[in-house]
């Protein structure tokens, strides 16, 4: 969550005081972390948080160290980045749920919020990058101490990182072929076809404070507009929109580079999908 720079930001204390919403007894949660992947469908690590419980919550953590608003690069990826929550936010919407969003550090955040929801299972998809690693190493250890059990499962490439490189076997795939040879002992990649029944969970509801607290921020909150004008978008954020796109594909060739950027679309449903035409 973020706040324009002329209002007072809410302090996480504040965040998570007691409500109706906390969890109490015995009961259970489970928590989704969004990160690159925002999307439902083909969502392996949350498909399989949700059998492990019937309680669940989404979120997604604004690091401000991640992001950038001096180019107008970062401009378009912000508005891409906001189009793409309020689409998730609007799917939870629809069966009596919705996006928590908070501003903070994953490691300051995520202890608190295991408390106030008595979290017992974090999923999230797994990053390959060196900060992303570092980053879920921390995160991992304090799910440890806190006896949360950590889900987390390859959903925005086609193969694991680690077992390409296991292939490999201490050896570098410079020529075309033989980098072929490695996706061939691959096999084909997993995919996710599970459904995610949400009538059959428990799931929060509304809270009359839930914009102010955890709402989606706009461009203007970020100064974004300010910067460079940004004129309509060209090519709209969001699950809902990568999926009409990625259908349009099929039919004449559409621009998907942007919604493949986050995962609003997997690359593993594009690589069926495509291959079962050919």
């Amino acid at each position: 969550m973020s706040t324009p720079k002329n209002e007072i930001a809410i302090p996480h204390e504040l965040l998570f005081e007691s409500s109706d919403e906390e969890v109490s007894g015995d009961a259970g949660t489970a928590v989704h972390w969004f990160r690159r992947c925002l999307r439902f469908h083909d969502n392996p690590a949350l498909c399989e948080a949700i059998r492990s419980t019937d309680s669940f919550r989404c979120v997604y953590i604004i690091d401000p160290s991640n992001f950038s608003t001096n180019s107008s690069v970062e401009s378009n990826k912000w508005r891409f980045l906001i189009e793409s929550l309020q689409d998730l936010d609007h799917t939870l919407k629809r069966h009596n749920s919705r996006l928590y969003i908070i501003e903070g550090q994953p490691t300051y955040i995520l202890p608190l919020l295991f408390k106030h929801w008595n979290v017992t299972v974090l999923s999230l998809e797994e990053d390959p990058s060196p900060y992303g690693a570092r980053r879920d190493d921390a995160i991992c250890s304090l799910c440890q101490q806190n006896g949360v059990h950590v889900i987390k499962r390859c959903s925005n490439t086609l193969y694991p990182i680690d077992k390409l490189v296991n292939l490999c076997k201490g050896f570098k795939p410079i020529t075309l072929q033989r980098f072929y040879g490695v996706f061939e002992t691959a096999g084909f990649p997993e995919y996710c076809t599970e459904a995610i029944e949400f009538n059959k969970l428990k799931i929060s509801s509304d809270q009359s404070d839930h914009e102010m607290k955890y709402g989606i921020s706009t461009l203007e909150q970020h100064g974004l507009t300010k910067l460079m004008g940004l004129s309509g978008a060209l090519w709209p954020g969001g699950e809902t929109e990568a999926l009409r796109r990625l259908q349009s594909h099929l039919e004449r060739r559409v621009c998907l580079q942007s919604a493949y950027s986050i995962c609003c679309v997997h690359i593993i449903a594009s690589f069926y999908i495509i291959s079962s035409l050919y």
